[in-house]
């Protein structure tokens, strides 16, 4: 998907002279997903609760952020926000309907491109064995 871009931006280092490069991930503001609307925290939280795509759920790549955050002791500007991001989606997911909430279950337990793939054409089909077979396995 087209929704970053990488590229080289000057950093200045905290002595404020020092110029280094640095490869950097920014958002393709020509993206067919881009949005230019500023959301609450609320918003962010209803959406990022309820995405997914073929390489998992937007809730697990938050988990893998704050994870990196812990995981080095990160804390910045940032960091409470992401924090207090990521309990707005788990509580905005436990408001969603029961089925709702099984499928982004099942589908964040997900490992592989083709799993992720199976079910949702399974899904997506009238013969829901598969997707109800998926269910039965992580649902317990």
């Amino acid at each position: 998907m087209d929704i970053y871009t990488y590229d080289f931006l000057k950093i200045v280092m905290p002595n404020g002279t020092d110029i280094q490069y640095a490869l950097t991930c920014v958002v393709n503001t020509r993206s067919l997903f881009y949005s230019n609307q500023q959301l609450t925290l609320e918003e962010q939280a209803q959406k990022i609760a309820q995405a997914y795509g073929l390489n998992g759920t937007n809730l697990q790549y938050l988990r893998k952020v704050i994870n990196i955050y812990r995981e080095y002791n990160l804390n910045d500007s940032c960091t409470s926000e992401i924090e207090n991001l990521y309990h707005k989606v788990i509580l905005y997911r436990q408001c969603l309907s029961m089925s709702d909430q099984q499928w982004l279950e099942v589908y964040d337990q997900l490992q592989t491109l083709e799993e992720r793939e199976e079910i949702v054409r399974s899904r997506a089909s009238v013969d829901r064995f598969i997707y109800k077979s998926y269910i039965n396995n992580f649902i317990k």
